[in-house]
């Protein structure tokens, strides 16, 4: 008789404590299963707008849009998207994907600068750091000083991809010294045939030896100099930047 009391004590305790959690867990589970179905497939999450910023080119931006409008905020993974942006843009050395809830997607790209041109079967443009930012067919689309001496001493070349061999390397820094320190001077030619004695051409063919050492002090110095001379270089056959007091040779002159 004991044991029947017992069980019909229990069924109590169950009706009023068990049954009622297991319902509000049920009606929980539901609540959130609708609310994760309207936040990802409601309109008002869907993505509206598009805002960047250090993204030069239009039509980097225009193909973003086209990838991101019209997706669910909440089922884009920003940093997934991150990297397909610099996998398929490798101007870019940094992208960061922020979501703006409920509808908008900013994001802000570090473009790479672009210093020098090397040929092999095509033209192809490098940055500071030695990545492949872009190849073309015509030399004439790009304005950038050519290394030479490096055609043969390169791997195949692919855009996207990074290359870390000294002589590059140095000739690149060299690259980036000129085009940030002395912007005004139009730099033709970078000769890294040898690294540990490089050189450039200005326009007019005059040859500038710089050596291997204190780049950026010495590219500093060159404005300078030239402005001393004329901005023609007439009769200029060579500037040297190596010795303490820089050298200025005339065409007229033996070396």
């Amino acid at each position: 008789m004991a044991k029947n009391k017992k069980n019909k004590s229990f069924l109590p305790i169950f009706l009023l404590v068990v049954l009622p959690i297991a319902a509000i867990a049920i009606s929980g589970v539901a609540v959130f299963r609708g609310v994760e179905n309207y936040i990802t497939t409601s309109s008002y999450f869907k993505i509206r707008s598009l805002k960047t910023e250090g993204i030069a080119d239009v039509r980097y931006v225009d193909m973003i849009k086209e990838e991101v409008l019209g997706t669910n905020i909440f089922e884009l993974d920003a940093k997934k998207l991150s990297e397909r942006i610099k996998r398929k843009f490798p101007t870019f050395y940094s992208v960061t994907v922020t979501r703006f809830l409920p509808s908008e997607l900013r994001i802000v790209a570090h473009e790479r600068i672009p210093v020098a041109l090397i040929r092999r079967d095509l033209y192809y443009l490098f940055d500071a750091e030695g990545v492949v930012l872009s190849s073309f067919y015509q030399d004439s689309l790009v304005s950038y000083p050519f290394l030479i001496g490096l055609e043969n001493k390169l791997p195949r070349v692919k855009v996207g991809m990074a290359y870390d061999l000294e002589p590059l390397r140095l000739s690149l820094r060299l690259a980036l010294a000129l085009r940030t320190l002395a912007p005004s001077l139009k730099v033709t030619k970078i000769d890294c045939q040898d690294p540990g004695n490089l050189s450039f051409y200005l326009e007019n063919d005059v040859l500038v030896r710089i050596g291997n050492k204190n780049l950026e002090s010495r590219v500093r110095l060159l404005p300078a100099i030239i402005k001393s001379i004329g901005p023609e270089l007439t009769g200029v056959r060579y500037i040297d930047l190596r010795p303490k007091e820089p050298v200025i040779a005339n065409r007229n002159k033996k070396r």
